[in-house]
């Protein structure tokens, strides 16, 4: 926790308005932060940095019945995001600042989910839909995520996601 800072950054209405545009902008943005002295790393999210992050939403996992608990919590972050946290990777892989600027529909969870959804350790390769998502011009590269199956390409380790008495959520 030391020596880490988050930082709102607005971005301004019916401004980027295509993916391309909003990530020239934030990699600009990531790259003058990374000028300042004494920063070392930099990383975009929209609401993860911890100890409480996310939004807590309904998911649904392609091929698999209900179960009882079907949410989590759901960040948007960059590529660089889980090396700045100290947050190892498990298993599989981080998307690509390629894959990032396509707008790649691909997801990373945390080991809770994987345990509790994939008890078989095959989250990797699996997808996922968050139907009560909105489309945000900001955040996602077009409209249609709430309708999209998101895969899960890596599974990283649990970290304090949900306040520093509660116990780690998926």
């Amino acid at each position: 926790p030391h020596n880490v800072i988050s930082v709102w950054i607005p971005l301004p209405e019916d401004s980027y308005l295509n993916w391309g545009k909003r990530i020239a902008y934030f990699e600009q943005l990531q790259e003058a932060v990374r000028t300042v002295p004494g920063v070392t790393s930099v990383a975009i999210a929209t609401n993860a940095t911890p100890p409480q992050s996310g939004w807590k939403m309904p998911f649904d996992v392609l091929g698999k019945t209900q179960f009882s608990q079907t949410t989590a919590l759901v960040d948007a972050v960059g590529p660089e995001f889980f090396g700045l946290l100290h947050i190892p990777l498990i298993e599989g892989r981080i998307w690509s600042k390629t894959e990032n600027h396509n707008g790649a529909r691909l997801a990373v969870i945390n080991q809770k989910l994987a345990r509790i959804y994939f008890p078989n350790g095959d989250a990797v390769g699996h997808s996922i839909k968050l139907p009560k998502i909105k489309d945000s011009g900001e955040v996602f590269p077009s409209d249609g995520i709430a309708d999209s199956w998101i895969e899960i390409v890596g599974v990283v380790g649990d970290s304090r996601n949900d306040g520093l008495r509660n116990a780690v959520s998926p």
